[in-house]
């Protein structure tokens, strides 16, 4: 997967989630890293990667450090993300 080659990579997890306005489902991805610089990395090679460059509709990649990290930097660094 995309996250693989990328240094210090992990693991990552895909789970469903439901929009609270859209009430739509969608997935988010939380791929974890052996540090902060590593997962940095990775989020700004991958920020905004188009699925399928030949098809408009095709989603992007939107990539954040997860909530959960940021408020407790002491554990491995996640990055979460989801399509658009």
């Amino acid at each position: 997967h995309i996250f693989r080659p990328f240094p210090g990579y992990r693991t990552c997890r895909v789970t469903e989630r439901i929009g609270t306005k859209s009430g739509q489902p969608f997935l988010l991805c939380f791929a974890e890293f052996d540090s902060p610089e590593n997962a940095l990395v990775c989020l700004e090679a991958l920020q905004g990667y188009i699925f399928d460059l030949q098809d408009d509709r095709s989603p992007t990649l939107r990539l954040s450090f997860s909530r959960s990290q940021l408020r407790n930097p002491q554990h491995n660094q996640t990055l979460s993300n989801h399509s658009s």
